[in-house]
């Protein structure tokens, strides 16, 4: 009988205590890896929520409106071409309110920013602002123009219809006195055709055409 030897194994339990035993990671590591998570997600986090607001800061506020300067203290400032080109930047939900009056403080330079502060009072719209620049700075009103402003104009809240009917009467007939048909009818397809061309309604409030030979060109 061949004699045991002492440092063999003889159980299972010492199969068992012999094994390699595996890597065993302890709680605190596992706690450390989750903790480094959830700050490298935190950091993405902040980063994605500072480039929305520097995207944010760059991109212009649709609600914003921007005029074209007028100071009339520099020489050759056309003050027609002025008001035409802004009458083109005046959107519906510009005509009235905060966002107009701050464009127009910050588009009037030199004396018109003086003049603008004695004749603005609040609900002015962009209709009756027009209507003292062109008084104050001798904007002649072409007929074409005119019509258009016409269509534009509404009467103001709680204004007797019949008295509007009459105020307007009495605009159309000082203003078309002694005027030749041809004139009046090119007028009238200038201010339509300004509804859809935004070309021609700068044309038209810059331009009086009075002849067929000017509309054509």
């Amino acid at each position: 009988m061949e004699p045991q030897r002492l440092d063999a194994p003889s159980s299972e339990v010492g199969l068992e205590n012999h094994a390699p035993r595996a890597n065993n990671v302890s709680p605190r590591a596992i706690n450390n890896d989750a903790d480094d998570r959830r700050w490298h997600l935190l950091l993405e986090q902040q980063n994605r929520n500072f480039m929305t607001l520097v995207q944010a800061m760059k991109t212009p506020s649709t609600s914003e409106l921007r005029l074209p300067d007028f100071d009339p203290d520099k020489r050759d400032v056309d003050a027609r071409a002025w008001i035409s080109t802004a009458d083109l930047c005046i959107s519906d939900q510009h005509q009235q309110g905060t966002h107009l009056m701050v464009a127009l403080s910050r588009a009037l330079k030199g004396h018109a920013s003086t003049w603008f502060s004695t004749i603005s009072y609040p609900g002015m719209n962009w209709y009756d602002f027009k209507e003292l620049f062109k008084a104050r700075y001798d904007c002649p009103e072409t007929v074409a123009s005119f019509l258009i402003n016409l269509n534009e104009s509404k009467p103001k809240e709680n204004e007797c219809v019949a008295a509007y009917a009459a105020s307007l009467m009495t605009s159309i007939m000082a203003r078309w006195k002694n005027l030749p048909t041809e004139e009046l009818a090119i007028a009238t397809v200038l201010a339509h055709l300004s509804r859809f061309d935004r070309r021609i309604q700068r044309l038209s409030f810059t331009t009086d055409v009075k002849t067929r030979n000017q509309l054509q060109q």
